[in-house]
């Protein structure tokens, strides 16, 4: 039979006596008796009357419990045993290390305290914590951390902080205390937070100041001072100001009262400035811009000082957090919104307006006020056709080469002339910007010329000018027709284009997506209206007028058949023909076979860009190779069947993967470049160039990018206004002569045919009486013949 009883105790500490249940109408009874008890109550045996103290191990065996939950265990002979016990709470044991760590700033003074605890012998639901008098309490943090509260008891301030669960063994805290001000006082008396009911408590007292402040030692009681570098570093980084370290000498709890002043003193900031100054020439004003990069050391500093020459206008000065500027005459005083250290760089930028009585230009730069050291460098720029020389130079500047330039200032202008290093400020520099002529050369070029002129009867004509104009650098090509002429179609690189005017003359424009040496093609067609001599007279025909000189020219006439021509002039040669000149009638068969001819020349042009095409997009030419495969495909021929042949497609599928990767690796661009500027706050000043991470392109991606960029593509064509004139064909009637030139270099000047026509088909007033006369002799003598036959 097993019986279970229990019994509440007085309040502890007290003295109870064990009594056990009896077993009644026995002859005897033995037995054995142990004591147990909980990890928080300490159980004393005060005495022991008629028990024999045994081993645990038996009463475990016997009574089949753990051995470890049993402090005593005894045998009795007698039922009527004396046992009392004294029993008590046990009072949980602390040990403690504690840190005080001060921080002395230029607006606040900070104490972080860091609490290494160890609890023995029973768990603590809260920890305790004296607080010093005049702190604000910003944060509390730390390992099974609940809540905390701020009590106020009689001379002190208490702050008691609860744990989630009862704690039992090592553990952590930290409190954070602040204090601000408006001025460093001269002396701090510093006083750190002490926990309350520990047993052992040792810890460090360190105080550290911001740069610009230093703290020295007045008074201290109860540490010894000690270097900070026997600390450790596990509170903090490295001191970038004065660092002091103390420990605490008693390891008793109750006499760790320290006491501790240190004396403030500022520390006067050396700044050293590096100034590059960039100018740029042109032909009406000279543009400067410096970077004015500081060394910032020992202190931090809010505001600097610059001073621009005299006669600087438009005056900008830029740069991070800066936040009001003020300008006294030439000097310009910059504040910003925090006080900074290390490098900090300005942009300054202003004008001079350039006297154009005289090309001297004194050149003087930014220069740095209120600063220990100041050196620097400038480079002078100027395109062409402007040419900048020195005419006198001060002693304190040395001519370097472009290449020596600093390299925090980025890469050097491509149109940088002269360069110069200084040691100091004060120096001056005279120079003459002076304009040069730009001299002549080719830019444009006829490369063949082919001309096919039609002339009706009545004198009306139509020509078609075929040209293969190889472009260097021309925007337009100017041509000036014949007096009436009229233009009927325009063509340049088989896209139809509608001519502008200027001053009488037609612009056709030549620029192209690519930069490839093939020539551009470009196709006119125009008519006019002159006087054709009915019987006999001469003809005089006038080619357009180009800008630009040709190297190879031929030109093709379809004459009325019904004349004869002869007496050829002009500037132009004819082509020794093979027998009579043809007479060609314009039937539907030539008509057909003008328009194949054409359409052959089109395929060509096709699988010529195709190739083009093909060969850049394996060179890495993407730009130029989107501007071939948008003229490969469009129409050709009739029904467009070149333009969606297995090729373009191939060629097009390739197209818009490469402009999807395109489209992908800009939005990666753009989102690193905010996402830096948002998390890091800081603006490129071209100093640093930082690599970016790349995000993994996928096919469905690039695909999507691709469809992306197509759409966008039809929305741009549809929003261009296009022009679409008739493809016009000569009508080849008459007879043809050919005429030929091998160079015209001079410009502006017309290619010219002359010829005598004479009809063949109405005669002239002589031949017409001759004809009479022949026809009345004829008559004559048959009347003669006939009035001598006899009657």
């Amino acid at each position: 039979m097993t019986l279970e009883t229990e019994r509440v105790l007085d309040p502890l500490p007290a003295t109870v006596g064990v009594a056990i249940p009896h077993a009644l109408d026995v002859k005897r009874e033995t037995g054995l008796v142990a004591l147990a008890g909980g990890e928080e109550l300490a159980i004393t045996v005060e005495r022991s009357a008629d028990l024999q103290r045994v081993d645990a191990e038996e009463f475990a065996r016997a009574a089949g419990v753990a051995k470890e939950i049993l402090l005593s265990a005894f045998r009795f002979l007698k039922a009527d045993f004396d046992l009392p016990v004294r029993v008590e709470a046990v009072q949980p044991q602390i040990e403690a290390a504690i840190r005080n760590d001060f921080r002395v700033g230029l607006d606040q003074l900070s104490l972080g305290a860091q609490l290494n605890y160890t609890v023995k012998k029973a768990g603590v639901f809260a920890l305790r914590l004296a607080l010093p008098d005049g702190w604000r309490l910003d944060a509390v943090k730390g390992d099974n951390f609940q809540q905390w509260a701020e009590r106020g008891e009689p001379g002190t301030r208490v702050l008691e902080v609860s744990l989630k669960e009862r704690t039992l063994g090592a553990g952590q805290l930290q409190v954070v205390l602040s204090q601000n001000w408006k001025d460093v006082p001269p002396t701090l008396s510093l006083a750190g937070l002490a926990p309350l009911g520990v047993q052992k408590l040792s810890g460090y007292v360190t105080v550290t100041s911001e740069v610009g402040i230093g703290v020295k030692t007045v008074l201290f009681d109860g540490l010894v001072e000690i270097p900070y570098a026997n600390v450790g570093m596990a509170a903090g980084s490295a001191p970038q100001g004065s660092a002091l370290a103390f420990k605490l000498i008693t390891l008793e709890a109750a006499a760790a009262g320290w006491k501790l002043s240190v004396a403030t003193e500022s520390v006067e900031a050396w700044v050293r400035a590096e100034v590059f100054n960039a100018f740029t020439f042109t032909e009406t004003l000279v543009s400067a811009r410096a970077l004015v990069k500081y060394d910032i050391a020992n202190a931090p500093v809010k505001q600097f000082r610059v001073r621009v020459p005299a006669d600087a206008k438009n005056v900008e000065i830029s740069g991070v957090n800066i936040r009001r500027r003020d300008q006294h005459t030439n000097d310009w005083r910059v504040e910003l919104q925090n006080k900074v250290r290390g490098d900090y760089v300005l942009t300054v930028t202003w004008e001079w307006p350039k006297d154009s009585r005289t090309n001297l230009v004194a050149l003087a730069g930014v220069e740095a006020l209120g600063v220990e050291r100041e050196s620097g460098s400038l480079v002078l720029v100027a395109k062409p056709p402007l040419q900048v020389a020195e005419r006198s130079v001060g002693e304190l500047l040395n001519k370097i080469d472009v290449g020596e330039l600093p390299a925090w200032t980025g890469r050097a202008p491509e149109s940088a002339v002269l360069a110069y290093h200084y040691v100091r400020p004060g120096y001056r520099l005279l120079v003459e910007a002076r304009r040069y002529a730009e001299a002549e050369v080719l830019q444009a070029l006829v490369d063949s010329a082919r001309f096919t002129t039609v002339v009706s009867d009545d004198g009306q004509t139509m020509t078609e000018a075929s040209l293969s104009v190889r472009n260097n650098g021309r925007q337009h090509l100017e041509i000036e027709l014949p007096r009436g002429a009229t233009v009927w179609s325009a063509f340049v690189a088989g896209e139809p284009v509608r001519p502008s005017k200027r001053q009488g003359r037609l612009l056709l424009p030549l620029e192209r997506d690519s930069a490839s040496d093939a020539p551009i093609s470009v196709e006119l067609t125009y008519v006019s209206e002159d006087e054709f001599p009915r019987r006999s007279g001469h003809v005089a025909l006038a080619s357009p007028k180009f800008d630009v000189p040709m190297k190879n020219t031929r030109w093709d006439l379809f004459l009325p058949p019904d004349y004869d021509y002869s007496d050829f002039t002009g500037s132009m040669i004819r082509t020794a023909d093979v027998g009579a000149p043809v007479v060609q009638d314009f039937s539907r068969s030539l008509y057909t076979e003008a328009e194949n001819s054409k359409v052959a020349e089109k395929q060509k042009a096709m699988l010529d860009e195709l190739s083009t095409v093909k060969q850049q997009l394996a060179e890495g030419k993407t730009r130029e190779a989107m501007g071939n495969y948008n003229r490969a495909k469009s129409p050709s021929g009739k029904n467009g069947t070149f333009s969606k042949s297995d090729e373009v497609e191939r060629l097009g599928k390739e197209v818009r993967r490469i402009q999807g990767s395109n489209l992908i690796q800009a939005q990666n661009a753009w989102f690193f470049e905010n996402n830096a500027r948002l998390n890091d706050g800081a603006v490129d000043l071209g100093l640093n160039v930082q690599s970016q991470p790349r995000i993994a392109q996928t096919d469905g991606d690039t695909e999507v990018a691709g469809k992306q960029w197509e759409k966008l593509e039809a929305a741009q064509q549809l929003a261009v206004a296009k022009v679409t004139p008739l493809h016009v064909n000569l009508p080849a009637r008459g007879v043809r002569y050919s005429f030929t030139q091998v160079l015209q270099t001079e410009i502006n000047k017309p290619l010219t045919i002359g010829l005598l026509a004479q009809s063949s088909k109405n005669p002239s007033w002589l031949s017409r009486l001759a004809v009479g006369a022949l026809g009345f002799g004829l008559l004559w003598g048959l009347m003669s013949v006939v009035a001598r036959r006899p009657d």
